[in-house]
């Protein structure tokens, strides 16, 4: 399923492709307004917007003013009908003064991905927090401080029959609704879109969770007694003052790569540590775990360690700051000597490298809790 969706994600690349969606999206969204209540499909819409902004990130901002524009364009038709209907005026007035509000309020969803690229997070905080805040401030800050227009606002989709997101309007009002729409969309996002188990798991369960009904301090008192699946980028205080990334129950190319995202948003000193990967075949291993290497080096980790017959290749692309060992044993001995105090380091391979041995040496026991 991961590899058929990505290759229709490829498809969605393409120019056109890429536009033709983003339009339909944003027209499709007065369907979840009033008079036709399928509320259920914002979340929907809204998720393949965050979905399609990833996949181009550099066309993020035009790409939030456009779906804007085109959006509140499809929902506001009835400005132009009061204009120009009822009132009576010309239509050559009508149609530019209709365009001119939603070419105005684009600007908010535009500035949401604008004010998403300043900051380096990594993607569970990015998509799944800080994007659904954003976006609700943007929505607060169009009714309350510049505009004074609330409308196309996206927690009124909610307000319909049926909509267990209703429950939250009596509770916080009409952006606490929206809040939980666009947190119910990025965690949709993460939930089908996720390389690292744990987090699918995660934020499957809390979409689930909110669609349900359960009230924002439930699901996180939930997530908080989350278990954490052992080996599944766990993260445990190390020796010198280091944060260990545990990720060592197993490892492809999309995991890998996933993993060293996260670390690439932690403090430096950032130090990768990594064990062959299995079953990709002795035709493309060499290849795959060159790509790692290189992949670690493009996202600026300032050090690597690298173990077992394929991870030379890593240890070559990543270049000079890179490390290879034949075993682990040396490996922990230069690594628990060498490390500095207060870095960031990621463990990771595929399991039968038991890699969960060198995340044990870093590991400082004393600060360790069950």
């Amino acid at each position: 399923m991961t590899d058929r969706l990505s290759a229709l994600e490829r498809h969605w690349q393409k120019p056109w492709l890429y536009f033709l969606l983003l339009t339909a999206l944003a027209a499709a969204t007065p369907l979840a307004f009033a008079p036709y209540y399928h509320f259920w499909l914002m979340p929907l819409l809204l998720a393949a917007l965050f979905r399609l902004t990833e996949l181009k990130p550099q066309r993020r901002v035009s790409s939030g003013y456009w779906f804007g524009l085109v959006a509140y364009g499809s929902q506001f038709w009835w400005i132009h009908t009061s204009m120009h209907d009822i009132g009576g005026m010309p239509e050559i007035y009508a149609v530019p003064l209709t365009l001119l509000l939603p070419a105005f309020l684009a600007l908010y969803p535009a500035a949401v991905f604008w004010l998403l690229e300043k900051y380096r997070l990594p993607r569970w905080a990015q998509t799944g927090i800080v994007l659904p805040l954003l976006w609700t401030l943007a929505e607060f800050a169009r009714e309350r401080v510049l505009t004074g227009f609330g409308w196309g606002a996206v927690g009124y989709s909610q307000i319909a029959d049926y909509s267990p997101l209703a429950g939250f309007a009596p509770v916080g009002g009409i952006h606490l609704v929206t809040l939980a729409t666009v947190l119910l969309a990025g965690w949709l996002v993460l939930a089908v879109n996720n390389h690292i188990l744990r987090q699918r798991l995660l934020f499957a369960a809390a979409a689930l969770a909110l669609h349900a009904g359960l009230t924002l301090p439930e699901i996180a008192a939930g997530l908080a007694r989350f278990a954490n699946i052992k080996g599944r980028l766990q993260r445990k205080a190390g020796i010198r003052g280091s944060v260990i990334l545990d990720d060592t129950y197993n490892a492809n190319p999309d995991s890998m790569k996933a993993a060293i995202d996260v670390l690439a948003a932690l403090p430096a000193p950032r130090v990768f540590v990594m064990g062959d990967m299995g079953e990709l075949g002795d035709d493309e291993a060499g290849a795959m775990h060159a790509e790692i290497g290189a992949y670690a080096r493009d996202k600026g980790i300032e050090a690597a360690y690298f173990v077992g017959d394929y991870s030379v290749e890593a240890a070559e692309t990543f270049g000079a700051d890179g490390l290879w060992f034949a075993a682990k044993d040396p490996l922990i001995q230069v690594i628990t000597h060498v490390l500095p105090a207060g870095a960031s380091v990621l463990v990771k391979g595929s399991r039968f490298m038991e890699m969960e041995e060198v995340a044990a040496e870093l590991t400082d026991p004393e600060l360790q809790h069950d």
